[in-house]
């Protein structure tokens, strides 16, 4: 609220200055919600808001929780274990691999909704302290 009354007393060349300053900073909730939808596994969206620290934390969160899981599940682990196993041997080994996937996969979703969730308080937020800067701004010149 207090923004909106010291942009009341603006002068109408200082109010040009802020709505312009204001928008090109300012974040597009329509484009980090598409950036969430295809890339919020990787932290697209956080990228997109000046967050990269997050964004690389969950980048490295999904190559955790998706690539290495998907490795083991591959073959590529085979060549380092012994072949004595029985064929329920193969089979549970199978089974806990694919089971380790999903889990990786199920914890991939929850982040991606709990990121989708949070987005629109997030943008609003970011957008609020690009507000306050340029008001800052303006109040100097």
């Amino acid at each position: 609220m207090k923004i909106l009354e010291w942009q009341q007393q603006l002068r109408s060349d200082q109010l040009i200055i802020f709505m312009q300053e204001y928008n090109n900073r300012r974040k597009s909730l329509k484009i980090a919600v598409l950036l969430w939808f295809f890339m919020g596994v990787y932290g697209g969206h956080r990228f997109y808001l000046g967050q990269p620290k997050k964004a690389v934390l969950l980048l490295l969160s999904s190559i955790i929780l998706y690539l290495l899981p998907l490795w083991y599940v591959t073959d590529f682990s085979m060549g380092f274990e012994s072949n004595d196993y029985s064929w329920d041997d193969e089979e549970q080994e199978a089974t806990n691999r694919v089971l380790i996937m999903i889990g990786g996969l199920v914890c991939i979703l929850i982040i991606w909704i709990v990121e989708g969730i949070r987005l629109k308080k997030k943008v609003a937020s970011i957008n609020a302290e690009i507000e306050q800067e340029v008001m800052n701004i303006i109040k100097r010149i």
